[in-house]
């Protein structure tokens, strides 16, 4: 039943994209758990149907020896004590003996196989989305909520602390910044065995806002990045935007979140040039620029100015209006 292994290595895959690390973790959907038991349930019904069970191979034999047996066939779950013993499987009687029921085999795969494809064809697959990897770490996934790592590398509990557990690979450089810590925060690196003492790695040291932004390489034996990001008396605002990427330098920060691009190899419909992506933390000029609500920083506005109104603002564009003289003039808009 390769087929049924097979459905429960991708639905419980590791990673959103199976063997991608920063892709982050993958959390299977209810209803993907429970087509696979379905299919299990579906198969095991399929193979004991009008099925004898024996434990190894001597109860087959008796079993056969009875001529109104010598029809039908019989299932061996046991043989020589074993679960896993080679013998084991489903057997017919045929030409005066018992060989393993092949064609029962067969059907019963293809039976199951059926009942799977049914099963995902309607049913959208990772496999189908070609996705556009954010370079951020810090992903929701990640952070553990009231632990944090301490000046001596151990991990500690306590609340109102925010600690990033990141998955790493050996050799891998690291790079984080772009948060604001109070006092002072510190790293390790762990093995994948736990957070006790004897599982850290490497202790990283502190990080400070003044030191911030810090790269440190994953050495042999680590499987994760401990990165303590928040302190208690930290506000949300202070880490909202942390940047944690693969690298020797830290990258100007972009959302944690993946974008699809294309489904099933179509792509994504919408107005947004994603080749010319103005992205949180960047710069960005725009000819034209139509939103519902804007949040920013700062704007830098090249707008027509004058003592009167300039001559080519039109009905609901904005000017500056220098009549008044002095280092700072009001904006107006042009109504009629």
């Amino acid at each position: 039943m390769g087929q049924i292994k097979d459905r429960a290595d991708s639905v419980y895959r590791d990673f959103k994209l199976d063997g991608v690390l920063s892709s982050g973790l993958h959390e299977p959907t209810k209803r993907a758990i429970r087509e696979v038991f379905r299919v299990i349930d579906i198969a095991v019904a399929t193979a004991q149907a009008g099925l004898a069970t024996v434990a190894d191979l001597t109860a087959r034999d008796a079993f056969y020896a009875e001529a109104a047996n010598q029809g039908k066939l019989v299932y061996v779950n046991n043989n020589n004590g074993l679960p896993d013993d080679p013998a084991n499987g489903v057997y017919e009687y045929v030409d005066g003996a018992a060989r393993i029921a092949e064609g029962f085999n067969q059907g019963v795969a293809a039976a199951v196989q059926s009942i799977i494809d049914d099963a995902v064809e309607d049913v959208l697959r990772d496999g189908d989305l070609t996705l556009l990897l954010s370079p951020n770490l810090a992903r929701a996934e990640f952070l553990l909520d009231g632990k944090y790592v301490s000046s001596t590398g151990a991990i500690v509990v306590a609340p109102g602390w925010k600690t990033y557990r990141i998955p790493v690979t050996p050799g891998t450089d690291y790079s984080f910044g772009n948060f604001v810590i109070d006092v002072a925060g510190y790293s390790a690196f762990y093995d994948a065995e736990g957070e006790t003492a004897g599982d850290m790695v490497a202790y990283n040291g502190s990080h400070t806002n003044a030191s911030l932004p810090k790269t440190f390489t994953a050495p042999v034996g680590a499987a994760w990045l401990y990165i303590t990001v928040a302190r208690p008396t930290n506000s949300p605002e202070d880490w909202a935007q942390t940047m944690i990427n693969e690298g020797a330098a830290l990258l100007p920060y972009e959302p944690p979140v993946d974008t699809v691009t294309a489904i099933a190899g179509k792509r994504v419909a919408g107005d947004v040039d994603t080749d010319a992506f103005a992205r949180l933390g960047e710069d960005a000029n725009f000819d034209a620029l139509t939103a519902s609500s804007l949040a920013t920083s700062a704007i830098v506005a090249n707008l027509p100015s004058g003592a009167a109104r300039p001559a080519e603002v039109d009905i609901n564009e904005v000017w500056i209006d220098t009549s008044a003289g002095g280092t700072d003039a009001p904006l107006k808009v042009r109504l009629s």
